[in-house]
């Protein structure tokens, strides 16, 4: 029996018992499940997902796009090394101290209060690109299943660009294999 290939767009983290169990009958049925999350603290326990589901992170792909490497370069490793240089120094003890507050207190307001903010505004949401590059173009996906509330904008982003398949649906409780014969009509 051919399984089906699902994607879950589980970006909430609502419903993760549901999530999870749903994925592991998709891989024991033959299938494919990749479970896309926006941030892997929301999920208490993502190890619970079953080895042969794929489990994508937006937020550490968000962070992996080249403008985020260069602010990390620029306000963060740089300066690390600087400090790193200036407290090789006999009368610069203090640069490990002064490092800590620089990426606290200067480093990360910038990034969280300026850089962040003017990214997303400039180049809007790109979730959907990453589902769509990273995702989509590797593998055919039967059913995309919406798990939860904040996964629908991304779901019909993708449905308009008509990346998914035609099939999405809010859980996989109806949905039979794909192989299978259709079902017979109701006696009335």
């Amino acid at each position: 029996m051919t399984g089906r290939n699902v994607l879950f767009l589980a970006l909430g983290g609502d419903r993760q018992r549901v999530v999870i169990q749903d994925a592991a009958r998709v891989v024991a049925e033959g299938g494919r499940a990749v479970v896309v999350i926006d941030d892997v603290s929301v999920w208490p326990t993502p190890r619970r997902f079953s080895s042969r589901v794929r489990v994508l992170e937006l937020a550490a792909l968000q962070e992996a796009a080249m403008p985020a490497k260069v602010a990390r370069k620029v306000l963060y490793r740089l300066p690390r090394r600087l400090f790193g240089l200036a407290g090789r120094l006999p009368l610069l003890s203090w640069s490990a101290r002064v490092g800590t507050a620089y990426e606290k207190r200067v480093a990360q307001v910038i990034d969280e209060r300026l850089f962040t903010p003017t990214y997303r505004w400039l180049r809007g949401d790109n979730r959907h690109r990453l589902v769509r590059r990273l995702v989509l173009r590797k593998t055919a996906f039967d059913v995309v299943v919406v798990c939860d509330p904040p996964s629908i904008p991304l779901a019909a982003r993708l449905a308009e660009r008509r990346s998914v398949a035609e099939r999405i649906t809010y859980d996989l409780a109806g949905h039979r294999p794909l192989d299978d014969e259709p079902a017979a009509a109701p006696h009335r």
